[in-house]
């Protein structure tokens, strides 16, 4: 193994910045080095082996984060940088993360945790050099170091590592930690410092969080962190729900199942009660995102129909729909509604044209286009990014032309990709190109010539690869196109008004507009009909409602009241002639 390792120093000095051969020589050194564990006699010597050299590539791969960000902020520092402010107002973290997620094949959810849980070990020394040594797993030294992240004296960090480490190391090794080393650590930091508890439970309030994510096509996970107080409060609300419900006779349901089933029931509404059970169950009203697949028969589109976080099989679908008191449901195309490339053959039509040019030449897509862009990428478009594409923006790959939007980039379904606000200002202001393939795929090269490339995520993008969908290229001539049909419909315009002419009065042109005599002229409109109806009733003379006078109660005595003299005449009726 010791001339392994030189035979890779000695090429390496030598290749230089052959960096990749280097990479292929490790690669197999590392392979050698698990080959030769496997064949250890002991199998608490192979484990052990394999435990310190799983904490070194742990270890390596946090290095390898926070170098990338000392780079990402090199180059921020850099005075050709500083010509582009708005380059500067990047968050270096996230740009080093975007790097992170496409160096380790990650998510950028994933690449920005790495990077943080780097940050948050490399905080801790004692702790960190005992992770690069393969004393302990990154898991264990990232516990010690969000336990001790309130701890901002120098000193007492020391002090807390030094004690914590002497008790979980034996022997040069980690003991497994559980909740009672938990609790010892949290009794060393209360013994030197106290306050760091303090800000624990302080900062406890501020990062409030309740997050959603699908596992399996037919489970989905659903994580909420709060204070302990909170979390407490409704774990009791739930546990006692679900208690409640043990003691019917009916109930089958396992304890874990029924806490599940009372928590959607306490939030939703939806009735989760055993048979038998009257309690009244609150005035929640759940309304449930639905989308029906189209481009296939009504039952096929049923078996296919998701929910807005995941897949959803036709029972669920139906429990959903019986269960719930209202459903939004929505039906999206596989294919894109789309009259074709090639403008010659549908001159015809016109009226469906026109919208659709109206829509190309305008620069926010409508809510139908952005519907069906929505379904098709799932989330954001950069690769490994993970945000909702219902909460992203919708960017034209090609740029948007204001001045002449035909020169430029249409607002069309192959043009346009969803991208979350700092990827959308990223490929704005960087040298980051954007390229969508006609399958929906993307590819994304980087200013120092990394490449990677994302798969629509949604639901409609799977559906459009599993038929083998891709986009119709335009034309080389479409904007020659879009003129000869802008000169037709004027010569259509003209025809139509010629025999407007020898038709006579009456005659509505196909452009939909009535020409000639009939042309009447405009009346007033709605706010001058208003202004003039107020007019008039402020003209009108306002009759005095004569108050009545109240009669005394005839059961109370009173002996200063005198009735009034009667000043109108009674008057009399004519039955053959009533005033009506």
């Amino acid at each position: 193994m010791s001339a392994t390792v030189a035979n890779i120093q000695d090429e390496f000095e030598e290749s230089g910045a052959n960096s990749s051969l280097i990479a292929t020589m490790l690669q197999f050194a590392g392979r050698d080095l698990l080959a030769l564990a496997a064949h250890l006699p002991s199998s608490e010597d192979r484990a052990k082996v394999c435990t310190v050299l799983g904490s070194c590539a742990e270890g390596a791969g946090m290095q390898h984060a926070l170098d990338t960000l000392e780079t990402v902020r090199a180059e921020q520092s850099d005075p050709a940088a500083a010509e582009d402010p708005d380059y500067k107002a990047f968050d270096p973290e996230s740009l080093a993360a975007d790097r992170i997620a496409v160096e380790h094949n990650l998510t950028t959810s994933r690449a920005g945790n790495l990077l943080g849980k780097s940050m948050s070990v490399q905080r801790c020394t004692r702790v960190w050099n005992v992770l690069m040594y393969g004393g302990m797993s990154a898991a264990v030294a990232l516990r010690i170091a969000d336990e001790l992240e309130h701890v901002v004296d120098e000193d007492k960090l020391l002090e807390i590592q030094d004690q914590i480490l002497a008790l979980c190391l034996k022997d040069g090794k980690c003991v497994r930690w559980s909740s009672g080393m938990t609790r010892k650590l949290h009794r060393i930091i209360s013994k030197v410092d106290r306050v760091a508890l303090k800000r624990d439970d302080e900062d406890s309030k501020n990062k409030r969080n309740v997050s959603m994510w699908s596992s399996t096509p037919a489970r989905s996970n659903i994580m909420a962190t709060l204070p302990a107080l909170d979390a407490e409060a409704v774990w009791s609300s739930v546990d006692a729900l679900a208690s409640s419900w043990a003691k019917m006779e009916s109930e089958t349901r396992t304890a874990a199942e029924r806490r599940a089933d009372a928590l959607v029931q306490m939030v939703t509404g939806i009735d989760k009660r055993p048979e038998g059970d009257c309690t009244p169950i609150g005035n929640q009203v759940c309304s449930p995102s639905i989308t029906l697949v189209a481009d296939m028969e009504s039952s096929g589109a049923r078996q296919r129909a998701y929910t807005a976080k995941g897949a959803s099989t036709r029972e669920r679908l139906d429990e959903l729909l019986a269960s719930v008191r209202s459903a939004r449901l929505s039906k999206l195309p596989l294919r894109a509604d789309e009259l074709g490339t090639n403008l010659e053959d549908a001159i015809a039509l016109l009226g469906e044209l026109l919208g659709r040019l109206r829509e190309e030449t305008t620069y926010k897509p409508s809510a139908a286009l952005r519907r069906l862009v929505v379904a098709r990428d799932g989330t954001c478009r950069f690769p490994g990014c993970q945000v909702s594409a219902r909460r992203c923006d919708l960017d034209h790959v090609k740029p948007f032309d204001h001045n002449d939007p035909l020169r430029g980039g249409l607002t069309r379904e192959d043009n346009l990709i969803a991208l979350c606000r700092h990827h959308h200002r990223d490929k704005t202001h960087n040298d980051t190109n954007y390229r969508l393939m006609p399958d929906g795929n993307t590819e994304i090269v980087f200013a120092n010539g990394t490449r990677g490339t994302s798969v629509p995520d949604g639901h409609r993008g799977q559906g459009r690869a599993e038929l083998g969908l891709s986009y119709e290229p335009l034309p080389d001539n479409y904007r020659e196109q879009v003129e000869a049909l802008a000169g037709i419909a004027k010569e259509l315009a003209t025809v139509c008004s010629s025999m407007a002419a020898e038709r006579g009065p009456g005659f509505v042109s196909d452009i939909g507009e009535t020409l000639g005599a009939d042309k009447r002229p405009p009346g007033p409109t709605r706010q001058e009909r208003r202004e003039s109806a107020t007019a008039e009733f402020r003209r009108r003379p306002r009759a005095r409602r004569q108050r009545k006078k109240r009669e005394p109660d005839p059961g109370i005595i009173n002996p200063y009241w005198v009735p009034a003299p009667s000043s109108v005449a009674a008057k009399v009726v004519d039955p053959e002639s009533p005033p009506y």
